[in-house]
């Protein structure tokens, strides 16, 4: 169960990071006429959700 739980809070900061580029894309793109949404650009911002998640989480704990 802790596993599922890890899995779908990963998935959860990665939509979120996810969303973010979106909107952030998409500002630039209205205002600017510059495109910086990309596969590559969503692959970093789901693995930075990871991440995050993971150094958050050590961070509340006073791991870090």
């Amino acid at each position: 169960m802790n596993f599922v739980t890890t899995l779908i809070e990963s998935v959860l900061f990665s939509a979120i990071f996810c969303g973010i580029y979106w909107v952030v894309g998409f500002f630039c793109k209205s205002t600017f006429r510059i495109e910086i949404r990309s596969d590559r650009g969503y692959t970093i911002a789901i693995i930075s959700g990871i991440v995050f998640k993971i150094i958050l989480v050590k961070i509340l704990e006073n791991q870090y």
